[in-house]
C-alpha cells in the first residue's frame, strides 16, 4: 500500500490509498483493506508541466468490488513477477507510477522471444481499469522485441498509468517484470570475474566458490545452475529448460553465522548430457560438484537473487573441461617455484628432469628442498610410478636427496594436504630441485632453539642450537616484543619458510638483533648465544636463521622467553 498527499480540491491534501495485490499469495492479507479503498488518485500536480499537457487534473482509477480479488495484472513497485505470456491475445500489465521523476520497467522472457509495447494511458470517462486498457493512445512510449532482457527506462518520467502489451512470437513463455522508481543497482554495476573452481582432494568433485554480492549483500541469497549444454543468462531461463532435472532448496535460519552459511553442499547423481541442475544455497558462498566426468564440459552459472524483491541477475559463470589427472609443474634447477596450493584444491605435482650435462658436471646427487608456507604437508617422490621417497609429512623444511640419478630421468613430487581443514592455514608451498650446490643450508635434524633458564636475567636470555653443516654460514638471532593478543593466541613454532629472505629484510618490529659468521667444525656441537637489552619481565619470540654466502636463509624453530621481573642488586 502507499498513501500520497495533492491537488486544491479539497484544501491542497487529498488522501488516497493503494492497495492492489499482485499475487494470489497477497489476497487474503490484503483483502480487508481492498473493502475500504476502491480507487487511485493522482494529483495533476505531481506530473511535471510541458511533458504531459494533456493529462486532465486528475487521473483516477476505479476497481469494481467484482474484480479485487481477481486483479493480478498490477505491477507493484520493486517486487519482481512471473508470468505466461501466449503467442494468441495480448497480455496486459499496468503500472501506476506515482509522482514525476525516474522510471524503470524491466521484462525478461525465459524461453521464446516477445513483443512489448508500452503506453502511457490517459484519462478515460469511467476510470475503470479495464477501459484504460481497452483505450489505449494511438502510439506508444517504446516498443522492443526479442529474447533478451528488455529494459525501459526514463529519467523523467511524467506520474500516471503505464500499460505493458506482451505477446510471445513462435509459444508461449515464461516472463519476469519488474518495476521501479529508479534502475536497480545490481544492473548498474559492472561485470567482472566473481567466482572461481576450486578442484577437490577426492578426484571426482570441485568447489565453485564466490565472493559476496557488493549489493544488499544482507539481502542476498545465490543459486547454482550446472549444465553440459550451455551458459544460462536468467535463472528464469535455466528453469524453463526441458532438462531441468533437480532442484534443491537450502534455506537459512536467521541464527544462522557466516561460517555455518558458508558449508558446502554436494551435488551427488551424475549429470546427464541434456539435463541442468538447480540448487538455492541460501547466503552460501560456495557449493561441492561430485560424480563429474572425465572429458566432459560443464558450465557454472551463478545467479544472485534479493529475498525481498525476489529481483535475480547473473553474478558469475565459469566453465571447465573436467580432467581429474594432475598437470605437473616443471621445475628448472636450482630455480624455487612457489604455488598456491590451496587454489589447487590441496594437490600439486612438481616434476625436474636430469639433464646429461647436469649429471657429468656436478656432484652425483638430487637435492630436493621442500617448504610449506603456513601449515603441514605431505610429499611423496617417484620414477616412473616408483617411489623413491616414501610418504612423509613436512612441516617448516624437508630435505630429500636421491643418490646417483640417472641422466634423462623424469622424477616428480607429490605434494599434497592430507586434513581438507589445514587448506585454511596453508598458503602454498615452495619446492627446489637441483644438482648443484643448493643455495640453501642444510638444516640439522634437530631444529630446536632451547634456552638456558638457569642464565636467564632482568635484561638477557642465552639460547642454543645445533649447527647446520654446510660450510660459510652466517647465523642471526633476533628477539620481539610479544604483545598481550599475541600472548594469549595460540602458538606455532614451526616457521614460514617461504619468502624468508624478503619478509626479513622489511621485518622492522625486533628488538635486538644479532649477526656471526661460522666456519662448520665438527668439535662444535652446540651453538650459544647471550641476547641482551631486553627489558624485564617482558615476553620475547626468539628467531635463529642461518644463510649461505650469497644464498638463501632459513629458519630454525621459533622460541618464546620471558625474561626476569626484577634485576639483582
Amino acid at each position: 500500500g502507499a498513501e500520497w498527499w495533492g491537488g486544491a480540491s479539497h484544501g491542497g491534501r487529498v488522501p488516497v490509498c493503494v492497495y492492489l495485490p499482485y499475487n494470489l499469495l497477497y489476497t487474503m492479507l490484503s483483502a480487508l483493506t481492498l473493502l475500504v479503498c476502491y480507487s487511485v488518485v493522482i494529483s495533476a500536480e505531481s506530473v511535471q508541466p510541458g511533458l504531459m499537457s494533456a493529462l486532465p487534473p486528475a487521473l483516477r482509477i476505479k476497481l469494481p468490488r467484482e474484480v479485487i480479488f481477481t486483479t493480478t495484472n498490477v505491477l507493484l513497485s520493486d517486487v519482481q513477477v512471473t508470468t505466461i505470456v501466449g503467442t494468441g491475445n495480448l497480455s496486459s500489465y499496468t503500472y501506476l507510477h506515482s509522482a514525476y521523476g525516474p522510471l524503470t520497467l524491466i521484462v525478461r522472457p525465459c524461453s521464446a522471444a516477445i513483443n512489448i509495447t508500452v503506453y502511457h494511458v490517459a484519462q478515460t470517462t469511467t476510470g475503470f481499469l479495464k477501459d484504460y486498457i481497452q483505450g489505449r493512445p494511438g502510439s506508444p512510449l517504446d516498443v522492443s522485441r526479442g529474447l533478451k532482457l528488455h529494459i525501459f527506462s526514463w529519467p523523467e518520467a511524467p506520474a500516471g498509468l503505464y500499460l505493458l502489451d506482451l505477446v510471445a512470437e513462435i509459444h508461449e513463455t515464461e516472463v519476469t517484470m519488474y518495476a521501479s522508481n529508479e534502475l536497480p543497482a545490481a544492473l548498474r554495476i559492472k561485470s567482472q570475474p566473481r567466482a572461481r573452481i576450486q578442484p577437490r582432494l577426492h578426484r571426482d568433485r570441485v568447489t565453485l566458490r564466490w565472493d559476496q554480492s557488493v549489493v544488499d549483500p544482507q539481502m542476498m541469497n545465490y543459486c547454482v545452475v550446472v549444465s553440459s549444454k550451455r551458459n544460462y543468462s536468467s535463472l528464469c531461463e535455466a528453469y524453463s529448460d526441458p532438462g531441468m532435472s533437480k532442484f534443491e532448496n537450502r534455506q537459512y535460519k536467521k541464527g544462522d553465522n557466516t561460517k555455518s552459511q558458508g558449508k558446502n553442499k554436494v551435488l551427488g547423481p551424475p549429470l546427464r548430457k541434456d539435463d541442468v541442475f538447480i540448487t538455492c544455497v541460501g547466503a552460501g558462498l560456495s557449493y561441492t560438484i561430485s560424480n563429474l566426468e572425465k572429458g566432459r564440459e560443464y558450465f557454472f552459472n551463478i545467479f544472485a537473487q534479493n529475498r525481498h524483491t525476489n529481483l535475480s541477475f547473473l553474478y558469475g559463470s565459469k566453465y571447465l573441461r573436467y580432467n581429474p589427472k594432475l598437470r605437473p609443474i616443471g621445475l628448472k634447477d636450482n630455480k624455487p617455484k612457489t604455488v598456491n596450493i590451496r587454489q589447487l584444491g590441496g594437490r600439486v605435482l612438481f616434476r625436474y628432469k636430469v639433464g646429461v650435462k647436469m649429471a657429468h658436471a656436478y656432484n652425483s646427487t638430487l637435492s630436493w628442498h621442500v617448504m610449506p608456507c603456513g601449515s603441514a604437508v605431505t610429499v611423496e617422490l617417484r620414477l616412473r610410478r616408483v617411489v623413491v621417497v616414501p610418504r612423509q609429512v613436512v612441516e617448516g623444511h624437508r630435505y630429500l636427496q636421491v643418490p646417483h640419478p640417472q641422466p634423462g630421468n623424469r622424477y616428480t613430487l607429490l605434494v599434497y594436504v592430507a586434513n581438507p581443514r589445514d587448506l585454511r592455514q596453508i598458503l602454498g608451498v615452495e619446492v627446489l630441485a637441483t644438482m648443484r650446490t643448493s643455495p640453501l643450508p642444510q638444516l640439522p635434524p634437530e631444529v630446536t632453539v632451547h634456552e638456558y633458564e638457569s642464565l636467564r636475567t632482568c635484561d638477557s636470555v642465552t639460547v642454543g642450537w645445533v649447527p647446520t653443516r654446510s660450510q660459510f654460514v652466517r647465523y642471526c638471532v633476533s628477539a620481539s616484543r610479544v604483545s598481550f593478543t599475541e600472548s594469549q593466541g595460540h602458538f606455532w613454532p614451526q616457521p614460514n619458510q617461504c619468502n624468508l629472505d624478503n619478509r626479513l629484510r622489511s621485518q622492522l618490529d625486533f628488538t635486538v638483533k644479532q649477526c656471526q659468521d661460522f666456519t662448520a667444525n665438527d668439535n662444535t656441537n652446540v651453538l650459544v648465544q647471550t641476547i641482551t637489552k631486553l627489558r624485564p619481565g617482558k615476553e620475547y619470540l626468539i628467531q635463529v636463521t642461518v644463510k649461505k654466502i650469497k644464498g638463501k636463509a632459513l629458519s630454525y624453530d621459533l622460541l618464546r622467553v620471558r625474561t626476569k621481573s626484577k634485576c639483582k642488586g
